[in-house]
């Protein structure tokens, strides 16, 4: 089972607002949009190989309510220790969209 890591915050904007937002924030972060549905709320995101992984899945969820979870987890199964990457990609994710 490959580590991960997620959390949730809520703010007070609409999820069309947040959307776009996140998207921003994702391409700011240096991370690479696989996939985003306005409709879901969903945005799937990759990051690079790096030292201290073979990359990570993204994953933001947006509610209507304006809750925004955001998960991190490492793309290899068989990586069940992460160094703290998926804790980091999360942070660098809300404390862009502050």
């Amino acid at each position: 089972m490959a580590a991960k890591f997620e959390d949730s915050k809520k703010y007070a904007l609409n999820k069309s607002q947040l959307l776009d937002k996140v998207k921003m924030v994702i391409e700011k972060c240096n991370f690479e949009i696989k996939s985003f549905d306005k409709d879901l709320g969903l945005i799937q995101a990759k990051t690079k190989i790096s030292l201290w992984s073979w990359s990570e899945n993204i994953e933001v969820r947006i509610q209507d309510d304006g809750h925004v979870k955001v998960k991190s987890e490492c793309s290899l199964p068989s990586q069940f220790i992460d160094w703290g990457k998926n804790k980091r990609n999360v942070k660098q994710i809300f404390e862009s969209l502050a």
